[in-house]
C-alpha cells in the first residue's frame, strides 16, 4: 500500500554563487507524521526549509504539497495553502504584546468584513475583533502563555519566546508545520518540556510536522522517520534505530568515524 504523502520534494537543487547548497534532494513527508531532519552545520537543513516555504526558489526540481505544485509560489501564497514555519533566529514582534503577536498572525485567516466596516468600526467589525482576541487567547492558553498576554514579546524568557513563535505559527491554521531548531538555546529540562509540547500539538491539531534539530534526544524520541543531510545532500533516512546505526551518519553528524 502506498503512503499518503503531504509533501514531496523531487530532485531539488539550489546553488549560491557556484556553491551547491542542496543537491538532488528527494524526500517524501508522510501525512500526519512528525518527521525529523538532522545534519551538521551547513548541511542545507534551513536552506531546505526556505525552499519549501518559498523564500528560495530551487534551480531545478519540484515541490508538491497536497498534490499541488508550489515550486514557484511566493511565501504568502504557500502560507495560505497551509504551510507555516518558525525560524532558527526568532522573528517575533518584540515591542508588541504577546497577544498582539498572535492576533497579527490569526487575522490573516479570520477577518471577513470589508474596508468600510473597518473604517467605521461598526458592529460586525467589533464582533470580529472580539472573536479574534478570544481565538488568539486560546492559542496562548494552549501554549501556556495566557498569563503573559499583555507583556512585550521581546521581554519574555527565551524558552517562552520559542513557545510564542510556535503559537503564532499555529494561529495560521497550518496543515504542515515546519519547526527550525525549536530547542535551540534550551536546557535539558526545557527540551523535555518541548518534547511533550510538540507531541501534544501534533495530536491535538492533527498536524504534519517537520523538525530541524540538533538535540538528538528530541529527534529520536518523537520522530518515527528521520532524514540526515550532509553537504547539501541526503545521506541517510529511516527510523531512529536505523539512523543511530548508520555509519555515515555517525561520521558526518556525530563525528564518529568508526
Amino acid at each position: 500500500m502506498s503512503e499518503n504523502y503531504i509533501l514531496k520534494l523531487n530532485n531539488i537543487n539550489l546553488s549560491f554563487g557556484g556553491v551547491q547548497a542542496v543537491r538532488e534532494i528527494n524526500i517524501n513527508i508522510i501525512n500526519k507524521q512528525i518527521t525529523g531532519i538532522i545534519g551538521p552545520n551547513g548541511a542545507g537543513k534551513t536552506t531546505l526549509f526556505n525552499i519549501i516555504s518559498g523564500i528560495y526558489k530551487p534551480d531545478t526540481g519540484s515541490i508538491i504539497y497536497n498534490d499541488k505544485d508550489i515550486t514557484q509560489l511566493p511565501p504568502h501564497k504557500i502560507t495560505r495553502l497551509g504551510i507555516a514555519r518558525t525560524f532558527q533566529n526568532l522573528r517575533l514582534l518584540a515591542r508588541s504584546s504577546v497577544l498582539e503577536n498572535i492576533m497579527t498572525a490569526a487575522q490573516n485567516k479570520f477577518y471577513n468584513y470589508n474596508f468600510i466596516e473597518n473604517m467605521l468600526h461598526i458592529a460586525r467589525w467589533r464582533k470580529a475583533e472580539r472573536e479574534l482576541k478570544d481565538l488568539s487567547m486560546s492559542y496562548l492558553e494552549r501554549l501556556g502563555l495566557a498569563d503573559r498576554y499583555s507583556q512585550d514579546a521581546g521581554t519574555l524568557p527565551y524558552g517562552l519566546q520559542r513557545r510564542l513563535e510556535i503559537a503564532r505559527a499555529l494561529a495560521l491554521k497550518p496543515e504542515l508545520l515546519l519547526l527550525d531548531e525549536p530547542a535551540a538555546g534550551m536546557n535539558t529540562e526545557e527540551v523535555i518540556e518541548l518534547n511533550s509540547l510538540i507531541t501534544s500539538i501534533h495530536k491535538d491539531f492533527n498536524l504534519s510536522i517537520i523538525i530541524i534539530e540538533h538535540h538528538m534526544d528530541l529527534i529520536m524520541k518523537i520522530c518515527p522517520q528521520i532524514h540526515c543531510l550532509n553537504f547539501g545532500t541526503e545521506i541517510a533516512s529511516g527510523s531512529p534505530d536505523e539512523i543511530r546505526a548508520n555509519q555515515e551518519v555517525l561520521a558526518a553528524y556525530l563525528g564518529n568515524k568508526k
